[in-house]
This record gives structure tokens, sequence and C-alpha cells, in this order.
């Protein structure tokens, strides 16, 4: 199902930063992992084995990281109402 998702990303179990970002999966609250789709629609899952799951986090500035699907290459954005859609860039 693809659904549009309002999903507040909670705190990411790294305790060692990289310079060329990290493969991670993004939990929320609700107990959903954010996935992205092949055609780069967005939901949530319960299904954490899934490389759907799979983001890179990419330092861009202080306290700023891009985040990138790794199966499908693309960006998440963020509108001014809170909610994410993708992107074939990391800039505004």
């Amino acid at each position: 199902m693809s659904a549009s998702f309002k999903i507040q990303l909670l705190s990411i179990s790294n305790s060692y930063p990289q310079l060329k970002g990290i493969v991670t999966r993004l939990y929320c609250r609700q107990g959903y992992y954010l996935q992205m789709h092949p055609d780069g629609a967005l939901d949530g899952t319960k299904d954490d084995s899934t490389n759907s799951t799979l983001f890179n986090l990419i330092p861009v500035g202080l306290r700023v990281v891009a985040i990138q699907g790794v199966k499908t290459g693309l960006y998440i954005a963020m509108n001014g109402e809170g909610y994410l859609y993708p992107s074939v860039s990391n800039m505004p």
C-alpha cells in the first residue's frame, strides 16, 4: 500500500559517525520503519528485513544529513508541513 505518512524520525543508533556516511534503518514511535519503494513512494513497514528500509545518512553540514535510499538512490525531502517525499537531488 502506498500512502502518505507523517513520520517522526527518532534517534538513530550510531555511536561512531563517519564522514562517508552510514547505512541504517529509520524507526518511528508508532513502531514502523521508513520504507522507500522502487518507484520512490514512501511509507512505513513493520518488516525490518527488507532492503527498502535501508538508508544512507550522508553528512552535509553541522548536524545536517542527507538521507538516501540504498535501493533506489533517491533522496528524502520534507515539505513545510513535515511530509516526506522522494527527490533526485539532496539540494532543496
